[in-house]
């Protein structure tokens, strides 16, 4: 019998890049919260994180992000194996939770993967272990005109502000998975939203 996805913790993550191509682009902002019970558990992170390689300046107009802002931050060799305990569950000393990241089949989780292959890290995120509401929004309401993150979030009563920072587009797509799940876009269990 399969868990309700509510009373499953979700790692919820977000990633902010030079560009869109997981082999050629690197990650400069990592964002994630804690979601369980249909509400966040702790804070809300974001770890920004120099790379080797330019900022496209099409993505710097998403992101807002610069590489003078990065000047002083660490690199992905220095913060990836932090990252990888959270998706493996050691940083909590938990089972691995659920990942979840709106849109991050397509985007985050190619980006992340990539990442941690570049610097020789063992953590991958499971595919078949990863919650993208975004996945049932394209199906079930290709309809509306526009279903970025930040227009979900305002249907599920929720204002995101600062759209783009990694951070706050965590917390976004918490309040997005309760309100699919509400409405029956979601599958309210796990083993039900995988098999989609």
């Amino acid at each position: 019998m399969s868990q309700p996805l509510s009373q499953l913790k979700l790692f919820i993550f977000d990633l902010e890049t030079t560009g869109i191509s997981p082999e050629e682009d690197q990650i400069i902002e990592i964002g994630a919260v804690y979601w369980e019970s249909g509400a966040r558990v702790g804070g809300r992170y974001a770890m920004r994180v120099k790379p080797s390689i330019p900022i496209a300046p099409e993505a710097t107009a998403v992101h807002g992000i610069s590489a003078k802002d990065l000047v002083d931050c660490p690199n992905f060799s220095e913060v990836g194996p932090r990252v990888a305990r959270h998706f493996s569950g050691e940083a909590l000393g938990i089972e691995p939770p659920i990942a979840c990241g709106y849109n991050a089949m397509r985007f985050d989780l190619p980006m992340i993967n990539a990442e941690f292959a570049r610097h020789e890290l063992p953590c991958r995120v499971d595919p078949d272990r990863l919650v993208d509401p975004f996945i049932f929004i394209s199906w079930h309401l290709r309809h509306l005109p526009k279903r970025n993150l930040t227009k979900m979030a305002e249907k599920a009563g929720y204002a995101l502000i600062d759209a783009h920072s990694a951070a706050a587009d965590t917390e976004a797509t918490g309040h997005v998975v309760n309100y699919l799940v509400k409405t029956g876009v979601m599958p309210s269990t796990l083993e039900e939203i995988l098999l989609e």
